[in-house]
């Protein structure tokens, strides 16, 4: 049995279907996602909260200062109700393409 074990992606798929049709199994140990792409300030969390307190919130998580950063993201990205309905509502032009190529995988 040939089992690949991957992680750490952010988003980059591109080889992720060649990956699967080698192995028999395909392990993903997480962050399939690009929540947040540290060199280009992209991802999730900036489409939702934007740029500003992300850019703000990571330069504190840089320091060590994570409930800081929490606070940051919170308290500036405005109400929540506003927040969880920019998340459900997410058009699918702002899909990543991994969330796109894994809704077409075998597995």
């Amino acid at each position: 049995m040939r089992v690949r074990v991957i992680s750490d992606l952010h988003g980059a798929v591109e080889h992720l279907e060649a990956a699967s049709r080698e192995s028999d199994v395909l392990v993903v140990l997480g962050d399939l996602l690009n929540v947040v792409d540290y060199r280009s300030m992209g991802g999730i969390l900036v489409e939702i909260f934007g740029r500003e307190p992300v850019v703000e919130a990571a330069a504190l998580r840089n320091r060590g200062m994570y409930a800081e950063a929490r606070a940051t993201i919170r308290g500036r990205a405005g109400d929540e109700q506003e927040v969880r309905a920019r998340s459900w509502t997410w058009p699918e032009s702002n899909t990543s393409e991994c969330s796109r190529r894994c809704r077409r995988a075998p597995w």
